[in-house]
C-alpha cells in the first residue's frame, strides 16, 4: 500500500488559483480608490481656480464702479482666459453675457486632461451692479 503524504500538482495549481483570486479583488478595488481620489484632488483644483476666477472679475467690477463710475461697471470683462496663475496642467476660459443693464453672467470653464481623459468644471455665476 502506498502512502500518498503530498498534494497533487492539480491540488497546487486549485490552491494558487484560490489564493490568486482572493488577491486581485482588493488590488483592483485600492487601484480604483486611488484613481477617484486622484480624480477628486483635480476636481477640487479646478473649483478652487473657478472661485479664484470668478472672485477676480467681481473685484474688477467693483474697481471699474469705484475708478469709472457706475456706468463703465463692466469694462473690460467680455471672456477670455483666467487672469489668476494656471500651470500647463488646467486650462482656464470665461465668457460673460450681459443680461441687462443691471446684470450679468460669468462662466468659468476650468479643464484638464488626465491620460486620455478630459476634464472639466464648469461654474456658473451671477454679478449684479452695486453702487456704493
Amino acid at each position: 500500500m502506498r502512502n500518498n503524504n503530498g498534494f497533487t500538482i492539480i491540488e497546487t495549481l486549485v490552491a494558487i488559483a484560490i489564493l490568486m483570486i482572493a488577491i486581485t479583488g482588493p488590488l483592483v478595488v485600492s487601484n480604483k480608490s486611488l484613481t477617484a481620489a486622484l480624480y477628486a484632488k483635480d476636481q477640487t483644483t479646478a473649483t478652487y481656480i473657478g472661485q479664484k476666477s470668478i472672485e477676480w472679475i467681481r473685484n474688477k467690477k467693483d474697481n471699474n464702479i469705484a475708478l469709472l463710475g457706475s456706468e463703465n461697471w463692466f469694462n473690460g470683462i467680455s471672456s477670455g482666459s483666467c487672469p489668476i496663475y494656471v500651470n500647463s496642467f488646467f486650462t482656464c476660459t470665461y465668457t460673460t453675457d450681459i443680461k441687462s443693464t443691471l446684470e450679468a453672467v460669468v462662466s468659468v470653464k476650468v479643464a484638464w486632461k488626465e491620460g486620455s481623459v478630459s476634464n472639466e468644471v464648469n461654474l456658473v455665476s451671477n454679478i449684479t451692479k452695486t453702487v456704493f
